[in-house]
């Protein structure tokens, strides 16, 4: 049985709903995944998008969905994976995967304090849409 984030994925979803900022395209939150270990909490989010985004769009979500979930809980780590339409998320991400944690990198975890986001950096790795060649 995973353990349970204390962020829900409800809570998740109002926010994806709500959107206060108008240049935040529309997503929705599929799954939270807590991945803490040893008093170092690290989440996992799936996240779904309707359409194919740019770069920067994706990252303009992946600060909201940071901006909110650091707000309501401490944390070491986020890591954001992101998903086309018609995408399970229950695979491997299509679009992008974004990491927040100490220098961008995930294995640093443990490195920071949680909750001391001083060194704290994205980590961006997107896929650019395959081209369909004509027949």
């Amino acid at each position: 049985m995973q353990p349970r984030s204390r962020l829900t994925t409800a809570a998740l979803l109002c926010f994806a709903t709500a959107q206060a900022a108008p240049q935040v395209p529309a997503f929705r939150i599929g799954q939270t995944q807590d991945l803490s270990y040893a008093g170092v909490a690290r989440l996992n989010i799936r996240v779904s998008i309707p359409r194919r985004y740019s770069r920067a769009q994706v990252a303009a979500i992946a600060r909201a969905i940071v901006d909110s979930v650091s707000r309501q809980q401490p944390v070491n780590a986020i890591s954001l994976m992101f998903f086309g339409p018609g995408t399970a998320i229950t695979g491997s991400w299509d679009v992008a995967s974004v990491d927040w944690a100490p220098g961008g990198n995930w294995a640093d975890a443990a490195n920071a304090r949680a909750g001391d986001y001083r060194t704290f950096r994205y980590s961006v790795t997107y896929r650019s849409p395959i081209a369909v060649l004509p027949a």
